[in-house]
């Protein structure tokens, strides 16, 4: 339930007040990313067992586990921070929730990675305002001292066409008659 504040536990059992709704979701093909842009609300996909799936409908078993993730959607990069940190962690409910400690780099360490991105993926053409989208937010993390390159992944449609087959194989296996 979303409400106009609301209040988690934290393990330590203190209180963590949030400015703005906040909800936990689940994302499998794009679940927690598509609504948060066209809602304009953020929304993270976190990497598979970082939250636990527990208590999740209907459950997350088999190969689904290991594309669909838990993750936290609000209305602002620190709301998303903080229900990501209080969502995250190892659970005796689910054998597959890391036990890795969490830990955020440093700007240091941040303005070592690499960023790559790519305007479109060659077969789904794009808006012109799309590729200016993306090209000024490129430009912006390069000004910002992030080394930032074009580049299109390989492998692309052979992705697609996998994850048709896989999509087709869950539902003739998951579907109830």
């Amino acid at each position: 339930m979303v409400t106009d504040t609301l209040c988690l536990k934290q393990k330590s059992h203190s209180t963590v007040p949030f400015t703005t709704p906040t909800i936990g979701a689940s994302d499998g093909g794009g679940s927690i990313r598509v609504p948060a842009h066209f809602t304009g609300i953020c929304g993270l996909k976190p990497t598979p067992g970082r939250i636990p799936a527990t208590g999740h409908f209907p459950n997350s078993l088999g190969p689904f586990a290991l594309i669909g993730v838990v993750g936290p959607m609000a209305r602002t990069v620190q709301d998303l921070k903080v229900l990501f940190e209080v969502m995250q962690g190892p659970d005796v409910g689910d054998p597959c929730a890391a036990p890795v400690p969490l830990r955020w780099p440093s700007r240091d360490e941040l303005k070592g990675i690499r960023i790559g991105y790519f305007e479109d993926d060659g077969r789904t053409p794009v808006t012109a305002e799309t590729s200016a989208a993306v090209r000024t937010a490129a430009e912006a993390l390069r000004r910002t001292g992030f080394q930032v390159e074009p580049f299109r992944p390989d492998g692309l449609e052979t992705a697609r066409q996998l994850w048709w087959k896989f999509s087709e194989s869950r539902e003739a296996c998951c579907s109830v008659p």
